[in-house]
């Protein structure tokens, strides 16, 4: 996970419920691969210990992630903690 630790820790600093990125916006933090502007299944949230790198960083952070591979955005909405 240490590649995505610069995206846990910038959306660990946001109070906001929900938070829209550009692709470009998520590249100048770390470069995003080539499967992650054409594969929907690179933005799954997963579950547990089914869940992929990237999907660790931000759901550490308290986010799940949405991504728009046409607009070339990534809405992250808080998860709700019980």
């Amino acid at each position: 996970m240490k590649k995505y630790e610069p995206w846990r820790s910038l959306l660990r600093t946001l109070d906001a419920p929900e938070v829209v990125v550009t692709f470009e916006q998520l590249n100048e933090v770390v470069p995003l691969p080539r499967t992650a502007h054409m594969d929907p299944n690179w933005w799954s949230n997963g579950l547990g210990g089914d869940r992929s790198v990237q999907a660790e960083a931000w759901h550490q952070a308290g986010f799940c992630a949405h991504a728009d591979l046409q607009s070339k955005v990534v809405t992250f909405k808080k998860i709700r903690r019980r």
